[in-house]
């Protein structure tokens, strides 16, 4: 997983690089900075939300051995009130990032138990 492009970068921090979609229609833009940051924009496809962009800030590891990149990224829906972090794993070889997602909301004192609520997503690139 190591080997180089000729941008310098690894060929998995430039397969990072792009135009993602998930099951729900959601499109995540990313950008690699070549020393562990992530940055783009996201657009949910539906809810109340849907079609709006939003700023998107994260992290990624590339292990020196191994099938897949370690990667974190976070939204935060201003209008809405609530942030989303995604965790998971980019498998270069399919092309697809399994994460797993955490959304916390405001909520009134006495209902922090009802504040977060966690979903599974898995990014393609999108054609």
């Amino acid at each position: 997983m190591t080997t180089s492009t000729h941008s310098g970068l690894p060929v998995a921090e430039v397969a990072l690089t792009g135009t993602w979609v998930n099951q729900l229609g959601s499109y995540l833009v990313l950008e690699v900075d070549g020393q562990g940051g992530l940055r783009g924009t996201y657009r949910s496809g539906f809810g109340p939300l849907a079609g709006r962009s939003h700023p998107v800030m994260g992290i990624y590891d590339v292990p020196p051995e191994g099938p897949a990149v370690l990667l974190s990224f976070l939204v935060d829906w201003t209008e809405a009130h609530c942030v989303t972090a995604w965790t998971g794993q980019f498998f270069p070889a399919r092309g697809e990032m399994q994460t797993t997602w955490l959304m916390t909301t405001e909520t009134a004192e006495g209902e922090d138990w009802k504040a977060t609520v966690v979903g599974h997503d898995v990014f393609r690139r999108s054609v």
